[in-house]
């Protein structure tokens, strides 16, 4: 869900809720629904120490985005979170540093959709064949990443 382009670039938001500790913006889009209508005022305060199940704000790429937290790849510096729309089907992935801020919401955490424990588990597969330098490959099994031509 995308927010009120008036709120200005993703930087700018951050510089506010850094200095501020929190601020008010308006929610543009249904993709969180019922959670958040669009044009409903939300309160967002800093991200410290965000957790699954979180409604938060996001830098997208400099775009300012609502979604909530259903999973977590990995652990400390090389943690990743993924991300999704109550009301969406796809999900995304966010760096901690990605998260702007906590959205307040009167309902409850939600539970994950069973889509969104997939899509963790799948990411979490993958990040760790990476970590152990293996891809897969359909045709002849797992190849070392030193072994791929053109790899360094």
């Amino acid at each position: 869900m995308k927010t009120d382009p008036s709120i200005g670039k993703a930087a700018e938001t951050r510089g506010l809720l850094q200095s501020r500790g929190f601020m008010s913006i308006t929610v543009a889009g249904g993709c969180m629904t019922p959670t958040l209508e669009d044009g409903q005022v939300v309160m967002v305060r800093r991200a410290d120490a965000p957790r699954v199940g979180d409604v938060v704000l996001l830098d997208a790429a400099g775009w300012l985005e609502i979604h909530r937290l259903v999973g977590r790849i990995g652990g400390g510096r090389q943690s990743w979170f993924v991300h999704m729309g109550d009301a969406s089907p796809i999900c995304g992935v966010a760096a901690p540093r990605d998260i702007l801020g906590i959205v307040q919401v009167s309902t409850p955490r939600r539970a994950p959709a069973r889509r969104a424990h997939l899509m963790t588990l799948l990411l979490g597969l993958g990040a760790l064949l990476l970590r152990l330098g293996l891809t897969p490959s359909r045709r002849w099994g797992r190849v070392l990443k030193s072994g791929l031509f053109g790899s360094a």
